[in-house]
């Protein structure tokens, strides 16, 4: 089974597309292409959407500053402003990956072999350049 076979169904009529298979493509009826077409549009907006969201709040987050003030009761309702909406399970899950990422870049590398390595072989230097000075 070819990995690159693509099948749709577009008004009933079945497709069975590679990519760059000319012949398969011009074989798509033109009223099912511009169907075909109107929907890869589609997906392609929702998910600039969708990637503009996860960015907007991701800037949110950086230059957001924790608030400093009084304690909240237990169970009492927080109301976060009509200009905020929920977000979906994907905008979250986007948006905890970029965070990790972040994250991950300013970490800094534990302690590697090579490293250990310097570290014993400038100890053993400077031990034996003070015993040869005293």
């Amino acid at each position: 089974m070819n990995k690159d076979l693509i099948s749709i169904v577009v008004n009933g009529n079945s497709y069975r597309l590679e990519p760059g298979d000319s012949v398969g493509i011009d074989a798509i009826d033109a009223t099912d292409r511009q169907r075909l077409m109107e929907l890869l549009v589609a997906i392609k907006q929702q998910q600039e959407q969708r990637d503009a969201i996860v960015q907007r709040r991701l800037q949110q987050t950086r230059s957001a500053k924790p608030a400093v003030g009084p304690a909240i009761a237990k169970g009492a309702v927080i109301d976060r402003g009509a200009d905020q909406r929920a977000m979906s399970a994907a905008e979250v899950d986007a948006l905890m990956a970029q965070l990790v990422i972040e994250e991950k870049k300013n970490t800094k590398p534990g302690l590697t072999r090579k490293r250990l390595y310097q570290w014993i072989v400038y100890s053993v230097i400077a031990i034996i350049v003070l015993i040869v000075i005293s």
